[in-house]
């Protein structure tokens, strides 16, 4: 009896070793396809699904830091030989909520949509205050002056008088009307009554933009679960812009909210609304942040102007991502590297300016 017990006991346990064997082999086999099949059920894309939810509106918000430079020497500036000197104050912390609003599915697998923005202020985890009085340059003043710097001689003087007896080269302001609040300027209201084109009341590098809808552009983004899934077919109605030069011009990549199943470690692209084009963002190295292991990049060479890899040969990147860089880059040679000027892009034609970190 006791050796038939021990039979069965044998069978049995050779049945599970062959048991557990095929299914490692299996697993083996179809480990990257059963993964793929799930992350792909779980991304499908439609109302009340996770991913939906997600991708309408973001939660937890996305963290914004915002550094503003005082000019400290400011009553100097005519004095001969000296150098303007600025203080950097900040971070100013602020929550950015961003909700999808006019949302259309479209029949080739698309759907088409608007961002409704929100920002709090954070005055808990901000090192500053918004109440922070900040002097700066005057840059309503400077616009208008960049922009009739080909005028004749008697255009460039009538506006230098209208400057001179209206406004200043610097503007002292709390942070909060520097931001989002804005503030009022004397030669605003001219310019508006003078037909200077469509001129806001207030000046604030983000002023009307808490709670706009659709400032940032109609978006167009493919939803089909393949390999275009989160990648934007087109923006404000087309797939080329008319900013830049050449390939810089594409409409391309992601709107930074969906990515490949499967990244590589080479580069992915996403697609900015506020420099109005594309940007590559390469690989750097595999982290982990809080136990989940994943693929860092970086965006170091958005804004070079060439200086700093001069040659398409020198990116020592894939061809995929080598197709995406023009011979010469996105910026003039002639404009100083790492700096971004938007003043063909900005919503109330004054220019705008953005540095990378």
């Amino acid at each position: 009896m006791k050796k038939r017990r021990g039979f069965y006991v044998q069978i049995i346990l050779l049945v599970l070793g062959l048991s557990l064997g095929l299914l490692g082999i299996f697993l083996l086999i179809f480990l990257d396809a059963i993964h793929d099949g799930i992350i792909k059920t779980a991304m499908t894309f439609k109302v009340g699904s996770a991913s939906y939810s997600a991708w309408s509106t973001n939660s937890p918000p996305l963290d914004m830091d915002v550094y503003l430079f005082n000019w400290t020497n400011s009553d100097q500036i005519r004095e001969a030989g000296v150098k303007p000197k600025f203080e950097r104050l900040g971070p100013y912390k602020f929550k950015e909520c961003r909700e999808k609003i006019n949302i259309t599915w479209n029949s080739n697998n698309t759907v088409s949509y608007r961002h409704r923005k929100l920002y709090h202020f954070d005055g808990p985890r901000s090192t500053r205050q918004l109440d922070d009085l900040i002097t700066t340059v005057n840059a309503v003043s400077l616009t208008i002056s960049h922009k009739i710097r080909d005028s004749g001689f008697l255009t460039k003087k009538a506006v230098s008088v209208s400057l001179s007896s209206l406004s200043s080269v610097a503007v002292t302001q709390t942070a909060s009307k520097i931001l989002f609040d804005g503030f009022d300027d004397g030669i605003l209201g001219i310019l508006n009554l003078a037909s200077f084109g469509e001129i806001k009341d207030k000046f604030g590098l983000f002023y009307g933009t808490n709670g706009s809808e659709g400032k940032d552009g109609y978006y167009n983004m493919y939803y089909e679960n393949d390999e275009n899934f989160g990648v934007i077919a087109s923006w404000n109605f087309k797939n080329t812009t008319d900013f830049y030069r050449g390939k810089c011009n594409a409409i391309r990549g992601s709107a930074g909210e969906f990515y490949p199943i499967r990244p590589t470690k080479d580069s992915i692209v996403i697609y900015s609304p506020e420099l109005c084009r594309y940007a590559v963002l390469e690989y750097v190295e595999e982290v982990t942040v809080k136990g989940i292991r994943g693929y860092k990049y970086t965006g170091n060479y958005i804004f070079d102007n060439g200086k700093i890899r001069r040659f398409e040969s020198e990116l020592n990147l894939k061809s995929v991502a080598k197709n995406l860089y023009p011979k010469r880059y996105c910026l003039e040679m002639s404009q100083i590297s790492m700096i971004c000027n938007l003043s063909s892009q900005s919503y109330n034609d004054f220019s705008l300016e953005k540095c990378m970190p």
